[in-house]
């Protein structure tokens, strides 16, 4: 069975992240199943990190990309890779933020699969 994705909102091209100004991407990620397993990667940096990184299993997870210092700037592709091994489904959704709160949400997807499942979902930023 092919992943079934429901987007509510789509992705719409680069993201553009005025990181110097305090922009950061949120990421959120909420599972429908007893054990997630994804990873998180970035076309400069490689893996950044996986599920395990997390602790135990959760319903979700929330990170941030961009909010430090450290954070390399420029181009790059960040992407999410979901098994659908043990978990149904997965709501993904990815918005730009600031010190105020969200500025808008860059994606808003579901997918939902079979065990033998993968899906892949890329994101091309820009921090300035």
């Amino acid at each position: 069975m092919a992943v079934t994705s429901t987007f509510r909102t789509p992705l719409s091209g680069t993201i553009l992240v005025r990181a110097s100004t305090g922009q950061f991407l949120q990421f959120t990620l909420t599972c429908v199943g007893p054990q997630p397993i994804f990873t998180f990667t970035s076309a400069d940096q490689g893996t950044l990190f996986k599920n395990t990184d997390f602790g135990g299993p959760r319903t979700s997870y929330q990170w941030r990309h961009y909010d430090r210092a450290a954070d390399p700037k420029g181009l790059d592709v960040l992407g999410l890779t979901l098994s659908f091994l043990i978990n149904a489904s997965y709501d993904y959704k990815v918005e730009l933020c600031d010190a105020t709160g969200v500025i808008s949400t860059v994606l808003d997807a579901t997918f939902a699969g079979a065990p033998t499942d993968i899906q892949e979902q890329d994101i091309t930023a820009v921090a300035q």
